[in-house]
């Protein structure tokens, strides 16, 4: 009989790389960081900008693709300020949300900028003006000091003595001036520290429509729109700095604020400048994170911004930072400095596959230890898997519906499996004809070595072969390692398409305009325009189907939601009443529910089984038996409970843990046997199958034709979501009890 205890010590190492690699909640962490160009260059500007009085600000755009590390490069500098700066310095780190800005501001920012920190800092702010009213008015100079260290109220010594508070609004009003004219801001931030008007002015901030009480007290505007939302956020930036001498504050991800098919109104980047200016002004050191969409969306021109220097991540890591990342992670395991189970070979074929992508070499190398632990030693095998494996998240099923879809959404004909020039001509999985010729799209896995991409490129060529005139595109459902993709590049028309769910319809639909294009060009002005106008009615007809059948679908959500919460709120009501006697915390609460409520809204088992019981839908018991008699989705309904019963039996172990704390704190002992928790929760989900859950709801939902668009497009939308929720649920538990945690501006 083999060593259990030993085996069990191998299964919960610490695995070094992080999930996810780059978090803005855990400042306090250390993190294993290796210098580049890009971050050498960013923390320049920083320690410059540090060194001076603060009198003049900084906007650093930082542009990139996905994980060549905006975020990671972002939380350097904050951990810079964090820990070397203290009180002389504040910070705040946004990550945008789709939407638009004011969407943004409504969101992330107030939660960000929240309530009981804006009426401190209020405060605080208004307590300095009262302290500076004074100097040299006789009053002494310990009454101004603790004025400005909040030892005083500064309300109640404003109304003790006497003084004119109109004088102190009027100094607010002024301070506020270098963002807006608007005089409302400092009447509301004045009535926030007034506890019978502080909801009412926190909604009116939030964006509602403001209180009859505040009408009457010159209050009418709303912050309903683009330009209101950025002069909104620039007041309160304002505000936050307050007196200290620093401020840095992040902005993520901002290309999910911007329109996808065209430049911003001219009022939001009218908007947009104001703020940027406001920050080089004010002495605010800002930092603007997106993809190169993001800057051409605004523009590129710097000076039209106020932008003071843009830095790019996407040179990626060289192979020798790779070797330097890997030997600093490996320091912090039993193996110590060194490589640890990765040889000097398996690094460079990690650089290759990757070419230097940041997010893909720490997703391998992840993965790749955890299965180490086994061997002691990672192989070429392994990395091809975990490289497969992290790429390929969804069934080459549901990429095929989506292509499908997007076809049909732009009224383009199109045909399957397609014979180019006859019945023996190559096949195009997907062919669209253009006039007398076509476009041809293939649509592959992972491609990992030469052997991969030239079956492809094979393909490829016989097509162009039999039909000239013809285009190409390829669609990667997976991982493309680097040193084919210049192949692909240059033996179809137009270069790989990676799938990736969140932006796949954007994608598809540039990288269609992009095929069509010159085909349809080439045949006359008046042939384009009527092709076009064809498209475009046909379009319209499918958008008004669509439109027809949201309500219904809304409605169909409503139903199902209600029932979830319900079967939700069954499932707390049969907690053993020992645990119920110390839930879980709030936040930590909400990660389960969280979870839960999204698993089971994307398989729509629940809501395929409650038919059965239905008295408005005749025939359902027979439609379901007839659905699960299908072996997929058999195996597909043991996958989601699979899921479910693992989250369920990690949130039990995570509440008896916390049942049994001695205290309000965790000690290290205690923190570390969560982890254990956490990590075995990791290595079960790695095992599971979870991209099968995505054909669930396909295979239990009843047929109907007039609703699978709309509602492919609302599972499409969690689908994204429910991977990333799954896989960071283990670290998001450890984190909420070991961090700081979310929720506003530290270093104040």
């Amino acid at each position: 009989m083999n060593a259990p205890n030993a085996r069990q010590e191998q299964l919960i190492d610490d695995n070094p790389f992080p999930r996810p690699s780059a978090d803005p909640w855990a400042l306090g962490v250390d993190v294993v960081s290796v210098p580049t160009p890009a971050i050498d260059e960013a923390m320049r500007l920083l320690d410059a900008h540090l060194a001076e009085d603060g009198t003049d600000g900084v906007v650093l755009a930082v542009s990139g693709d996905y994980g060549t590390g905006k975020t990671h490069l972002a939380t350097q500098l904050l951990r810079k300020v964090r820990s070397s700066h203290g009180d002389d310095a504040r910070y705040a780190y946004v990550g945008a949300q789709e939407g638009g800005f004011h969407t943004l501001y409504r969101g992330n920012y107030l939660a960000t900028f929240n309530r009981d920190d804006v009426i401190r800092h209020i405060r605080e702010y208004y307590a300095h003006i009262v302290a500076d009213s004074l100097e040299n008015t006789g009053f002494p100079s310990e009454v101004t000091r603790r004025l400005r260290e909040l030892e005083i109220d500064p309300q109640h010594f404003v109304t003790q003595f006497n003084l004119a508070e109109s004088t102190f609004l009027q100094r607010l009003n002024a301070d506020l001036a270098k963002v807006t004219r608007n005089e409302e801001y400092g009447t509301a931030l004045m009535l926030l520290l007034r506890n019978d008007l502080a909801d009412q002015v926190w909604e009116w901030l939030r964006g509602e429509e403001p209180d009859p009480l505040l009408r009457e007290r010159g209050i009418t505007s709303r912050i309903d729109d683009e330009p209101r939302a950025l002069e909104a956020m620039g007041v309160l930036a304002l505000l936050y700095r307050g007196r200290s001498r620093h401020f840095v504050l992040v902005f993520d991800e901002l290309e999910k604020v911007l329109p996808s098919s065209s430049r911003p109104p001219a009022e939001t980047i009218a908007a947009f400048r104001a703020l940027t200016d406001l920050a080089t002004r004010q002495g605010i050191f800002l930092v603007l994170c997106g993809l190169p969409e993001f800057l051409e969306a605004i523009g590129q021109n710097n000076a039209e911004h106020a932008i003071t220097a843009t830095i790019s991540t996407d040179d990626g890591l060289s192979a020798e930072q790779v070797l330097e990342y890997i030997d600093k992670s490996m320091a912090a395991t039993r193996y110590g400095p060194g490589l640890g189970p990765f040889s000097a070979d398996i690094v460079q074929f990690i650089y290759l596959l990757t070419g230097g992508n940041a997010r893909r070499i720490i997703q391998i190398c992840q993965s790749c230890y955890r299965r180490s632990l086994d061997t002691g030693r990672v192989d070429r095998f392994m990395v091809r898997r975990a490289a497969k494996g992290k790429s390929e998240v969804v069934d080459e099923r549901t990429v095929r519906k989506q292509i499908a879809t997007e076809l049909q959404k732009q009224a383009r004909e199109y045909h399957t499996d397609h014979p180019v020039g006859g019945e023996d001509g190559p096949r195009a999985p997907y062919w669209v004809p253009v006039y007398d010729t076509g476009c041809a799209i293939f649509l592959t896995d992972s491609v990992l070595d030469e052997a991969d991409a030239q079956r492809l490129i094979t393909n490829a060529r016989a097509v162009r072969t039999t039909a000239p005139r013809s285009r190409t595109a390829l669609i990667v459902n997976g991982f493309l390692a680097d040193p084919v993709r210049r192949d692909l590049e240059e033996s179809f028309s137009e270069p790989p398409l990676i799938f990736a769910r969140e932006r796949f319809s954007e994608d598809f639909e540039s990288l269609l305009r992009r095929l069509t294009g010159p085909l349809e060009a080439a045949e006359g002005e008046t042939a384009v325009i009527r092709a076009n106008i064809s498209r475009l009615a046909a379009a319209q007809t499918n958008a008004q189907r669509y439109l027809e059948e949201l309500a219904l679908q809304v409605e169909s959500m409503r139903d199902t939601t209600e029932r979830q919460y319900a079967a939700l709120a069954r499932d707390l009501q049969d907690l053993d009443p020992r645990r119920r006697q110390r839930p879980l915390p709030e936040h930590v609460e909400v990660i389960f529910t969280e979870v839960v409520t999204e698993l089971k809204a994307l398989t729509g088992l629940d809501a395929a089984l409650g038919e059965l019981f239905s008295a408005e839908s005749p025939g359902s018991v027979s439609g379901v038996l007839l659905r699960l008699h299908s072996s997929e989705a058999v195996r597909t309904v043991g996958v989601a409970k699979l899921t479910e019963a693992l989250i369920a039996a990690f949130r039990t172990a995570v509440e008896d843990w916390y049942g049994q704390l001695d205290g309000a704190t965790p000690s290290a002992r205690q923190l570390e046997r969560l982890a254990v928790f956490c990590r075995a929760f990791d290595t079960v989900l790695e095992e599971l199958p979870v991209y099968q859950l995505n054909t669930l709801n396909d295979l239990l939902a009843r047929p109907s034709s007039r609703t699978a668009v709309i509602e492919q497009r609302t599972r499409s939308r969690r689908q994204a979501d429910m991977y990333v929720l799954l896989s960071e649920l283990g670290h998001r538990v450890r984190q909420a009890f070991s961090a700081t945690g979310p929720g506003g501006l530290h270093g104040r």
